[in-house]
């Protein structure tokens, strides 16, 4: 049977379709890497967003925690400030002198001296002195200093 055309043809043809077929899976190879690499580097690119909001979140709630700790010490001032105001108004009303001398009389049994209690002393002006102007003492130190004074005095 006589076949139209020739082997050579045939062959040649097939070789062409081999190569042809080499090319494009050449071709598809080589879009998978590409392919490949694309997602490797927007799966890196994903990594590297989620640690940051990681990072950003952790610091929020650092942050947030250290807003609560500033807060309960801020009402624990306000509280101890409240404390030293009451504290300073009993000490005022203690170191009243109408009430020192109520204390003093009523409790101590103390009398105001009378006129053959005063004694009267003479100085004459070579054994003068000068008074230096005191110092006026704030905040704790003038509490003890009152505290020691207002004992000096009942005791």
């Amino acid at each position: 049977m006589y076949n139209y055309g020739s082997e050579a043809r045939e062959l040649e043809y097939g070789e062409e379709l081999e190569e042809q077929r080499r090319q494009e899976e050449a071709a598809a190879r080589k879009a998978a890497r590409l392919e490949n690499k694309r997602r490797k580097k927007a799966v890196k690119w994903l990594a590297i967003v989620a640690v940051m909001l990681g990072i950003v979140m952790a610091r929020e709630a650092q942050i947030s925690g250290l807003c609560g700790q500033i807060n309960t010490k801020k009402s624990e001032m306000e509280n101890l400030e409240a404390v030293v105001t009451e504290k300073e108004m009993a000490l005022s009303g203690a170191l009243d002198l109408n009430m020192i001398e109520e204390a003093a009389t009523t409790r101590l049994g103390m009398k105001k001296p009378d006129q053959s209690q005063y004694v009267y002393i003479e100085i004459e002006d070579e054994n003068s002195g000068t008074v230096l102007a005191e110092t006026k003492e704030t905040g704790i130190g003038a509490l003890i200093e009152a505290i020691k004074n207002l004992l000096s005095y009942l005791c």
